[in-house]
């Protein structure tokens, strides 16, 4: 496995200049697919780091996905969530706003992969194509999807986010539940990436959104006290959010969603069944892409 910038060398890429930052990519473990790919690209210099940035994480990460094998695809379970619910959700929203633009490339390493999304933008316009394309998906994520989709367009958007959400998060918690040792050391990170989800949910009814139903599932932030809380302080009460939230420091779900990922990089090694190994690795690649792509977003309008 490769290794990864560290935390302070992270630090100084966030400060350097473009050149700079070229100079030090090229000095890494991404400077050969750099090299070899992208560096005589037509393009911003910026564009160029982008696309290789995204390509190689993508392949890394595919890779760590195809060597999942017996318990240890319970991380690719995991890994799936993180791919599936995000890219799902910028398809139904375009979908109904009627604006099929495909979003800025990510890394796509989760059950539906890059060709099946590939498929359903370019067909996006005929809903009879998508079906097509969802039914043809040997994966229980492809119907769910279906199912949103219609949700979204016969009752809208937010109805077609949630039910994908929801049944998203709700398959990941059968699979943890059915799995034994594995699904116990990864089901904390599955229920705490719902918090972060019904976190948003609650910051929505705060400003007036009643409407807005929390999803099924949950970790620590229960139906109960997700229902009745005024406060984030009476929110995160007696949960691991009130132990990682100093005084000055407001939580956004972000927030949350960075300190879980940071959070997974320092999984048990000595997981007998390594699942908590790949996913603790797998967090790591995404975080690093996370912090590399959002600086050459910056340098990009710097470039321009």
């Amino acid at each position: 496995m490769r290794e990864f910038f560290t935390p302070s060398e992270l630090d100084g890429l966030d400060g350097a200049p473009l050149g700079e930052f070229e100079r030090r990519i090229l000095a890494s473990s991404y400077g050969p697919p750099y090299r070899r790919d992208f560096s005589l690209a037509a393009g911003p210099v910026s564009f160029r780091l982008d696309s290789m940035l995204t390509a190689e994480t993508s392949r890394r990460l595919a890779d760590l996905v195809r060597l999942s094998l017996g318990e240890t695809a319970l991380a690719a379970c995991l890994l799936g969530v993180l791919s599936d619910l995000p890219l799902g959700l910028a398809f139904l929203r375009n979908l109904a706003f009627r604006h099929p633009t495909p979003p800025r490339q990510r890394p796509c390493f989760g059950v539906l992969d890059q060709a099946f999304w590939h498929r359903l933008w370019a067909d996006c316009a005929d809903m009879g194509r998508v079906e097509t394309i969802c039914n043809e998906h040997a994966s229980p994520h492809a119907p769910l999807l279906l199912l949103s989709v219609d949700r979204a367009l016969s009752q809208g958007r937010l109805d077609g986010e949630m039910a994908w959400a929801d049944g998203l998060l709700a398959l990941a918690f059968h699979w943890l539940d059915e799995s034994g040792l594995s699904g116990r050391t990864l089901r904390p990170f599955i229920e705490q990436y719902t918090d972060a989800w019904n976190y948003r949910i609650w910051a929505m009814r705060q400003q007036g959104n009643a409407d807005v139903p929390f999803l099924s599932v949950h970790g620590e932030l229960r139906p109960d006290v997700l229902a009745s809380a005024k406060t984030e302080r009476a929110l995160f009460a007696g949960t691991v959010w009130r132990s990682l939230r100093s005084p000055e420091h407001r939580h956004t779900a972000q927030d949350m969603e960075r300190d879980l990922l940071g959070r997974m990089t320092r999984l048990n090694r000595s997981d007998p069944l390594g699942a908590g190994l790949m996913a603790s690795y797998a967090a790591r690649q995404f975080l690093e892409y996370e912090r590399l792509s959002s600086r050459i977003r910056q340098l990009a309008g710097a470039e321009r």
